[in-house]
């Protein structure tokens, strides 16, 4: 949707733990009906890591606008 003030776009991502076995027909429907993707991370050794990459992802599908929606530097509680 666009208009001369304002511009509404959606972005989705789902994280998942490394050692989750997800569906394949759930990783599909993500894409399918919410064009999302799925990344498999390791939230207990690399929560830092993965907090500033998410953050880097929202910084960019935002352009800017948001800078992050994680505590960085931080380990991540599942």
């Amino acid at each position: 949707m666009s208009s001369p003030n304002v511009t509404l776009e959606v972005a989705n991502m789902v994280l998942a733990q490394n050692s989750f076995q997800i569906a394949e027909s759930y990783i599909q429907q993500l894409h399918d009906i919410f064009d999302a993707e799925l990344r498999s991370v390791d939230f207990a050794n690399e929560g830092p890591r993965v907090a500033a990459e998410v953050n880097a992802w929202v910084r960019g599908k935002t352009r800017g606008k948001i800078d992050g929606i994680l505590p960085e530097g931080q380990p991540l509680d599942m």
